[in-house]
């Protein structure tokens, strides 16, 4: 079957952006996170292994969906924790992601060949890092710091959910891997300003007790 492949060096989304992800994009992150320059293939090479992918997919309808729709609930529901108690976290993951996605601009597969088609409407930014993937990883770094029996499970549903992107012809492999990286990069962020205000309050605390609960303060220290 002929294929055309297009010649787009920048994602129509660059300058299509919807108002709430332009809102987005103008947000600013509750905690700072530094990312180092990345790079991505060819898309004409890459775009074979996509569709490859695609033609091996045995995601069930439901899977589709869950995994497109539902991904921050999947993760969640795994350590029973509500969407509402994460909603700021995924806001700043969100929005770090945004920001990177415009930088780079890459095209969606379904943008450079008439042989993907858009199948959603979560596919309306560039396609470099991956968000999905970025999301699911960092929460399931973050959740798994707080849970770590339920980390292995964690690991195994964000790899699913980012997985997915690319059989569904969303994305790109490497899109993937760098949402993963960024994704790190976010939760280790997160991690450390969340220690740091452990480690304050834990300070004021102690300046705040009497000299005999700094004694056995210490005393556990010693036998930790």
């Amino acid at each position: 079957m002929w294929e055309q492949v297009l010649k787009a060096s920048k994602s129509k989304w660059v300058n299509s952006l919807s108002t709430n992800k332009k809102k987005l994009l103008n947000k600013t992150p509750s905690f700072n996170a530094k990312f180092p320059k990345m790079t991505y293939p060819n898309n004409e090479k890459e775009l074979p292994k996509v569709i490859k992918i695609m033609k091996n997919s045995k995601l069930t309808e439901k899977e589709t969906k869950d995994y497109d729709k539902n991904h921050h609930k999947l993760m969640l529901d795994i350590v029973g924790e509500k969407e509402s108690d994460w909603k700021k976290f995924i806001q700043d993951a969100d929005i770090f992601v945004i920001k990177l996605k415009m930088k780079y601009g890459r095209p969606r597969p379904y943008e450079i060949t008439n042989k993907i088609d858009s199948v959603t409407d979560t596919d309306d930014t560039p396609s470099f890092p991956s968000g999905h993937a970025a999301e699911a990883y960092a929460l399931a770094k973050v959740l798994g710091n707080k849970y770590p029996k339920k980390q292995k499970e964690l690991d195994s549903m964000a790899e699913k959910i980012a997985m997915s992107r690319v059989q569904m012809g969303l994305h790109f492999p490497s899109d993937i891997e760098a949402g993963k990286k960024v994704a790190n990069l976010i939760a280790d962020a997160y991690l450390n300003i969340k220690k740091q205000r452990v480690d304050i309050r834990n300070a004021v605390q102690y300046e705040r007790a009497s000299l005999d609960d700094r004694r056995k303060w210490h005393w556990r220290q010693a036998r930790a």
